[in-house]
């Protein structure tokens, strides 16, 4: 992973951390996330991408040394239900998953913003608008909820692709009418895939917002006892202003 710099040096200052442990150090557990879902989860971002920077501070915080790997989304969610990975981030909440994984409080929460063609002659105001168009999902991505109706009722036709960059590299080749990300996420992704001023358009159509968590198996013993502590650790760094803190070092890092 290439970082600027560490997060436990970021945290100093912000963190009372113990200089002497009793008894044996702990073991790292293995984390996995993935790659293209800028400013939250990337190897190349700094500290890994914001999301992995807040769930390295929560565990540091918990004096809980992790392993965090970059893998293929897939292949890391499969890694947690089979015990490879004690958990992964940052994912949203669907049916599906509730099936089979247990969540911690939010780590943080996108905006969901439909992104399509400036020049395109179709204007989308309302989620009416889209109705009989094509969306571009990132393959085992799950639709966002305020579009998942209409995509079940064959409203919206959807059209698959391996990654986010992808898709606006569809967008942008007028092969879909519009992609709907979190809006950061669109935003950087649109200028590093067309970097063409102005080529791009977008609208949040609804309010709500998508929070994003970190999940542990159900099938995992040790799991209730781990979602617990994680939770009561970022409530802790939340209440005492860090977890603001690390957001906006982390943002005027990525900025410069």
């Amino acid at each position: 992973m290439r970082m600027r710099a560490s997060v436990s040096a970021v945290l100093a200052g912000l963190l009372v951390v113990c200089a002497v442990c009793q008894g044996a150090q702990a073991q790292a557990i293995k984390l996995v996330t993935g790659n293209d879902y800028q400013p939250y989860s990337d190897q190349d971002l700094p500290y890994g991408g914001l999301g992995t920077m807040i769930v390295k501070a929560v565990f540091e915080n918990m004096q809980q040394p992790t392993e965090i790997i970059f893998d293929d989304w897939e292949k890391g969610y499969k890694g947690v239900l089979d015990g490879r990975y004690i958990a992964t981030f940052p994912y949203i909440q669907t049916t599906e998953r509730e099936k089979e994984m247990l969540y911690s409080l939010p780590l943080f929460v996108v905006r969901p913003t439909v992104f399509s063609r400036a020049d395109s002659l179709n204007v989308y105001a309302e989620v009416g608008d889209l109705q009989g168009r094509t969306m571009c999902r990132p393959t085992n991505w799950a639709v966002d909820k305020y579009l998942a109706e209409w995509v079940t009722a064959g409203k919206i036709r959807i059209a698959d692709a391996p990654s986010v960059p992808d898709c606006f590299r569809m967008l942008s080749a007028g092969q879909v009418d519009f992609v709907s990300v979190d809006r950061l996420l669109g935003a950087i992704t649109a200028k590093v895939v067309n970097p063409t001023p102005g080529w791009i358009r977008q609208g949040q159509l609804v309010k709500l917002g998508n929070p994003n968590y970190l999940i542990v198996a159900k099938s995992n013993k040790n799991g209730p006892a781990l979602i617990e502590a994680f939770n009561r650790s970022m409530g802790q760094l939340t209440e005492r202003g860090v977890i603001g803190e690390l957001v906006k070092r982390f943002f005027a890092l990525s900025n410069r």
